[in-house]
């Protein structure tokens, strides 16, 4: 599995961040991504944020909730997660981040500076069912230099994890 983590928190880093995502590629049949927004926060009113952003989210983690339906597991949310997703096995990456991102654009909205809230991201996640024997090489994609740009104007950083499997 490979993890990488870009953060956009100013010009200088996002150049960075094209510099090393600067091809194209396109997903195929074989490949799973699936872009999100997430939002956290301790003191977090997902139903406010909901309302202020007029967008459903996908999800919403409350703290102090299970995190598993299973009797034997007690485990609770921590904080309140506030999330919005898209996923996609057949457009770009890039294309999918904008669409995710354009539902929160028009807005004008500095996520990370609404009250209550602690953590905001912009994450994408790729995974790949390579060809037989292909496990193991590397997965490539682009990010615009728009979503970089459209992500930093909102107060998001960019989270990326990708990998590759045989199923």
């Amino acid at each position: 599995m490979v993890l990488l983590w870009v953060f956009t928190k100013n010009a200088s880093l996002s150049r960075h961040a094209l510099a090393i995502t600067a091809r194209h590629v396109y997903l195929e049949p074989n490949v799973l991504a699936q872009v999100s927004i997430y939002i956290r926060g301790e003191m977090l009113d997902p139903d406010a944020l909901s309302d202020l952003l007029q967008i459903e989210p996908t999800k919403i983690n409350r703290k102090g909730e299970r995190r598993s339906a299973l009797a034997h597991i007690d485990a609770r949310y921590m904080t309140h997660t506030w999330v919005y997703s898209i996923k996609s096995d057949h457009s770009g990456v890039s294309d999918l981040a904008l669409q995710v991102l354009s539902s929160f654009r028009d807005k004008h909205i500095n996520v990370r500076a609404l009250d209550g809230v602690d953590d905001a991201f912009l994450d994408i996640f790729y995974c790949e069912i390579p060809a037989s024997g292909n496990v193991g090489e590397s997965l490539e994609f682009s990010l615009d230099s728009q979503v970089i740009r459209v992500a930093a104007e909102m107060g998001l950083s960019i989270a990326v994890s990708a990998c590759n499997s045989r199923e």
